[in-house]
This record gives structure tokens, C-alpha cells and sequence, in this order.
């Protein structure tokens, strides 16, 4: 087959596809679509279209099937009215009137509203205002008029503000308070912002200036209250209107509090202020000013004795989101061993790719140590091609972490809890195949808990010696006291812990777990042991059939609570686990300033303060801890 023939054959394909697809998707609808005459029908029978054609009664009237940009998107008619005299004249005012309908007689949108085509006056925007320059006087209307004048009138000059720009003509009219107004740049009080268009969090800087030829008095706050030394009011537009969201001012009950302060400001002399764009919100109280169009006002009076205040609007100001990658956690302080949640925030106009080694996060963790601040290790292994995560732009991502890094970059199973103190996340992210940046999160403290909770099974009767709350039918949080709670052993350290079977033991189970490489210790009611075993060991254990569930020996499970009230100096009868080094642990409970009695064995003597005593219990090799009685003769 030659090229032109497939060329022909692939188009006919694609022509079967798309005239298919347009037979399903009406098939499916199940309704009437509306011609261009039923368009036209429909939006004649507006509000907006009646106000308009009074207006422009010869208005000329299109109607525009719009095919759909996206798979799935409808068929949509757009019905314009555009004055006739514009066709000859493609420079002339943008005058129109736009009604959008779906394919099925449904109105989507009209612009502009009926409130504009109303009233000449009315406006949403500095750029839909038009200066008219008469001989003697500029009057200011909406786009909707201003071709009407135009047309009416000898030519008169117009001057406008463009969409994307301020005015800078000679005599810009604005939209203040949704009413097109004239405002005059000399002989008058201005008030202007250093830029029109600000990132969040960006500072504005506010400057006030008096083009009068006599001093001006401004309003800067109230005696006693929370905005003394604020001389301006921040405005939002919401929905189509201004609204005032400058935070509530606060006064404190003193006298004369509340009274307003006037500051003076005299001929040709301007002042600044600095707005650090937080707005009140009546859900979360002040908030960081979210994206949107605002405006600052600042009144003032032109004499010391006068009563009336006049306000003056400076230029309309954008607030964008901040195009930037961020990190923040869900809390600043976090217990030890709690999740922490990190959101990572693109909101650059391009993804961003995080990688990390063979294993590991996406992300650096840092510990502040030393007055420096020290990366902790993350990633682990080595490999020839590194994991990756994206996110896409204007886009979260929320990644846990669970308070642990690795020992060993080469072990990926050397993952250790960390230690108390300031930490914050740090992001390396690629845009492409380019190094994009480096960012860091707010700072966050790990505390030691205050108690740590073990969940156990309510048939093991040790969950008696401590509080506990209720899980499930089959499960207890037994409530440990924070110093005789350990939540892993020491990486590649053997360790103890509690094995419970599913009932009654039977000698093939117990060799099951000795096969595995555990050494089985003392009985724990219900159905378990004590066993020896190393991380490894522990897992296999774990998925024996015969197993129901693996716990760490905790120290508390060593003692009885009373010993932790204890004071002062006392004796104490200390158990060591068989096989363990009875030299090594008596070195450890003498560098605790303990003095043993007397060993024998593996039980051991010791005279020792009370406050001592969980450091004992938390000795790796210690079985048990009880308070020597002295025999008595009876």
C-alpha cells in the first residue's frame, strides 16, 4: 500500500470516529437541540437583551455555534448585539452584549448585567470607564454608553484605563464604589500603591500626598485602640461590590478611648504607610488577604476644626497567588513516635519532581544540633536509577512521616525513631531536567511523651498493672508511664518480647519459634512467653500460623507501679535474663551510682535511689525489679 493511499484510509478512520461519536452523544442526550432562530428567541426574551436593544435598537445580532474543546463538553450558541456602526469601524469602543447558551436552550451567561446596561454609571472594573472630554467639563460612563455618546456627539476625546494597565491618561475616570467617577491627578489629595499587582505575603506600601494648597488633617486610628497609627481601610471586591475587611478595631476601657487622632499633613508633603496584607475574616479571624482584587481608602478633612471627612480611593490593586513551592506540617510540637503530616504545595506554573535513592522519602529532615542546623539521613541503598514523585503544578501533596530515619545510608533496614528536639523538612526539587530549588518548612519541636500507649491483647493480664482503655473486642491501649516505654530496640540488638499464641501452648508451637532462632523465657498469662529474638527473627515469628500477636517487653512490665512512688534510698532484688552478662549490667547499675549488696547468679542486690529506677528497668538485660523486705523471725 502506497502513503497516499494510507494517508486517505487514516483520514476516513478518523472521519467514521468523530461522525460516530457525534451520533452517540446525541443519541444520548435524548433531547431537542435548539437551532440558531430558537438562540436567538431565547435571548431576545431577556432582561439584559430588552435594556439593550432600548439603547441600540438597530444593534446587529449573531449567532455562534461554538464546537466543544474537550471530549464530553457541549455544543454552545453565543448571541451577540453589536451597535451596526461598529461593522464599519473596527476601532470603535468594545461595545456589546454577549448571551451564552448550551446546546439546549439552557442561559450559561450573560455579559454584561443588567445593572451596567441600566445605569451609565455603573461598573465593576477601572478599565470599563470612559472619560468623555466636553469644551468645559469630563463626564464619566460605562463601555455600554460611551459608544452611544460617542456616536451622538462631535467626536468628543475619550480616555479610558486598559485592562492590564493603569490609567495613565490625562484624565482617567475609575470605578470607585461601582460608579464611574472622574478623578483628577493635580490639585487634590492622592493616594497611590507602589505596584498594581503583588504576590501573597508581599508588603504594600501605601503614599499619601497632598497636592492642595493648604494642610490636610488624615484620620490615623483612635486613642486607645488596636488601629492607632492605621490611617487606611482595606477593601475586597466580592461578587461585584467593595467590601470592608480591614480587622474590627479593639479598644481598651480607658478615657478617652475611641476618640479619632488626626495627623497633618501639609502642602505638597506625602506620608507612607505599609499594609502587611492581613484581612479579617468573621470564620477564622485575620487571615493572609487571599488572591483577588483590592483597594485602599484613606479619609481625611481639609481643615482642623471641619467635621465632614472626605475619602480618598487609590489605584485598584491585584493580589496573586504566590508562585512558589511551599512546606508546611499539620502542627509545630509533635510527641514522640507521632505521625507527622508534611504538605508539599507547587504552585509554580510547571511540575515539580522530587526524588530519593532506592528507599526512603521524598523529602530531607533536619535536626537543629550544635546551633547548627545537621541533615539527617533519609534515603538508604544504592542503585542505578533513582525513585521519583511528581506534583503537578498549582497542586498539594501530603507525605507522612513517622519520626524515623536510617543509621545506615547502605541498610534499609536500619530505620531508627529520633530523638527530641527542633527539626524542619528541606525539598531539592527539579523543574524538567533542570535543579529548581531548595525549600524548607516551618520549624517543629519532638517532645518525650508523657505517656505512650501499647496496644495488647485484653486476654494478656498484664494490661491490670497500668490504666487502659478499651480498643475493640479484642484489643486494649495499655497507658504507660513515658520513662519505662521504649518503642523499638537499638538497630541489629537483640531484644525481648512478649509472644502470645491463639490458646492453649503446645510443645510444637513453643519449638516453632526456637527453630526461628528465638529463646524462650518466663510464661506471661494468657497463652505467652517471654522470647529473645532479633528484629528478623521477630518477623518471621510474627507470621507463624500459630501466633496471634508479638509485642516488645516493655520495661514497665518489669516492676510493680508502686516502686515509682518510692523515695530515697532503698533495696532492690534485680533478676537478670539468662545467657545475659551479669558483669555488664552490674557496671551499668554502679555507673547509676548503685552499690551492690551482694550477686549471685542471676540475681543481684543493689542499694540505690528510687529515682534510679527506671534507668534499671530499662537496662536491656534486667528481667525483673523487686523491693528487698527483710526476713523476719515470726
Amino acid at each position: 500500500m502506497n502513503p497516499k493511499t494510507k494517508l486517505l484510509l487514516g483520514i476516513l478512520v478518523i472521519g467514521i470516529i468523530l461522525i460516530s461519536g457525534l451520533w452517540i452523544w446525541e443519541s444520548q442526550t435524548g433531547r431537542e437541540e435548539i437551532s440558531e432562530e430558537e438562540a436567538i428567541r431565547i435571548a431576545s426574551q431577556t432582561e439584559e437583551v430588552r435594556e439593550f436593544l432600548k439603547l441600540y435598537p438597530d444593534a446587529k445580532v449573531r449567532a455562534i455555534f461554538n464546537a466543544p474543546l474537550a471530549i464530553g463538553a457541549q455544543f454552545e450558541w453565543t448571541v451577540s448585539y453589536i451597535p451596526s456602526e461598529k461593522e464599519e469601524n473596527l476601532n470603535a469602543l468594545v461595545t456589546y452584549l454577549n448571551v451564552r447558551l448550551d446546546n439546549f436552550g439552557n442561559i450559561k451567561y450573560i455579559n454584561p448585567g443588567s445593572e451596567i446596561i441600566k445605569d451609565e454609571e455603573r461598573c465593576n472594573h477601572d478599565y470599563q470607564c470612559y472619560g468623555i472630554n466636553y469644551p468645559n467639563k469630563v463626564d464619566c460612563v460605562n463601555f455600554i454608553y460611551a459608544w452611544r455618546i460617542q456616536k451622538d456627539l462631535d467626536t468628543p476625546a475619550l480616555f479610558h484605563c486598559s485592562e492590564s494597565a493603569i490609567c495613565h491618561s490625562d484624565v482617567p475616570c475609575k470605578c470607585i464604589n461601582n460608579k464611574c467617577v472622574f478623578k483628577e491627578t493635580e490639585s487634590q489629595v492622592t493616594i497611590t500603591t507602589d505596584k498594581t499587582e503583588y504576590e501573597q505575603g508581599e508588603t504594600v506600601k501605601i503614599t499619601v500626598k497632598n497636592n492642595l494648597d493648604n494642610s490636610i488633617w488624615y484620620l490615623n486610628g483612635h486613642s486607645g485602640c488596636s488601629d492607632k497609627n492605621k490611617s487606611y481601610t482595606i477593601y475586597r471586591l466580592v461578587n461585584g461590590t467593595w467590601k470592608n475587611v480591614s480587622p474590627p478595631v479593639k479598644c481598651i476601657q480607658i478615657i478617652g478611648a475611641g476618640l479619632p487622632i488626626y495627623k497633618e499633613l501639609t502642602p505638597s508633603a506625602s506620608t507612607e504607610f505599609i499594609w502587611d496584607q492581613k484581612i479579617w475574616s468573621a470564620v477564622n479571624g485575620t487571615i493572609q488577604a487571599p488572591d483577588g482584587e483590592y483597594r485602599i481608602s484613606v479619609k481625611y478633612k481639609e481643615s482642623r476644626e471641619a467635621e465632614e471627612l472626605k475619602e480618598v480611593y487609590p489605584n485598584e490593586f491585584m493580589i496573586k497567588e504566590k508562585e512558589e513551592v511551599t512546606i508546611t506540617t499539620d502542627k509545630t510540637e509533635y510527641e514522640r513516635g507521632e505521625t507527622v503530616k508534611i504538605t508539599i504545595r507547587n504552585d509554580l506554573d510547571e511540575k515539580i519532581i522530587l526524588t530519593v535513592g532506592c528507599s526512603g522519602f521524598f523529602f530531607k529532615i533536619q535536626k537543629f544540633s550544635e546551633n547548627e542546623w545537621k541533615r539527617l539521613t533519609t534515603s538508604c541503598g544504592v542503585c542505578e536509577r533513582e525513585l521519583s514523585d511528581v506534583i503537578d503544578l498549582h497542586t498539594s501533596k501530603v507525605y507522612d512521616w513517622n519520626q524515623q530515619t536510617f543509621t545506615d545510608i547502605g541498610d534499609c533496614n536500619s530505620l531508627e525513631q529520633v530523638s527530641p528536639g527542633r527539626y524542619r523538612v528541606m525539598i531539592q526539587y527539579m523543574v524538567g531536567e533542570k535543579f529548581g530549588g531548595e525549600v524548607y518548612s516551618n520549624e517543629f519541636t519532638i517532645k518525650e511523651k508523657e505517656e505512650c500507649s501499647i496496644k495488647t491483647p485484653k486476654t494478656m493480664e498484664l494490661k491490670t498493672l497500668y490504666n487502659f482503655s478499651v480498643i475493640d473486642s479484642d484489643y486494649v491501649e495499655v497507658h504507660l508511664p513515658k520513662k519505662l516505654c521504649i518503642l523499638s530496640y537499638p538497630y541489629g540488638t537483640d531484644g525481648y518480647y512478649i509472644v502470645q499464641f491463639k490458646g492453649p501452648i503446645y510443645e510444637e508451637y513453643t519449638d516453632q519459634v526456637r527453630s526461628l532462632g528465638g529463646v524462650i523465657y518466663s510464661y506471661i498469662p494468657k497463652y505467652a512467653f517471654i522470647v529473645k529474638m532479633n528484629e528478623s527473627v521477630k518477623e518471621r515469628v510474627q507470621n507463624l500460623e500459630v501466633v496471634r500477636w508479638v509485642g516488645l517487653h516493655q520495661p514497665a512490665y518489669k516492676l510493680r507501679p508502686y516502686l515509682l512512688s518510692e523515695i530515697g534510698n532503698l533495696t532492690l532484688d534485680i533478676g537478670i535474663f539468662d545467657g545475659e552478662n551479669t558483669t555488664d549490667v552490674i557496671n551499668k547499675i554502679e555507673a547509676l551510682e548503685g552499690v551492690v549488696i551482694v550477686a549471685s547468679g542471676n540475681q543481684i542486690r543493689v542499694l540505690i535511689n528510687a529515682s534510679r529506677i527506671p534507668n534499671i528497668a530499662n537496662i536491656i538485660g534486667v528481667e525483673w525489679i523487686e523491693k528487698y523486705v527483710m526476713p523476719r523471725l515470726t
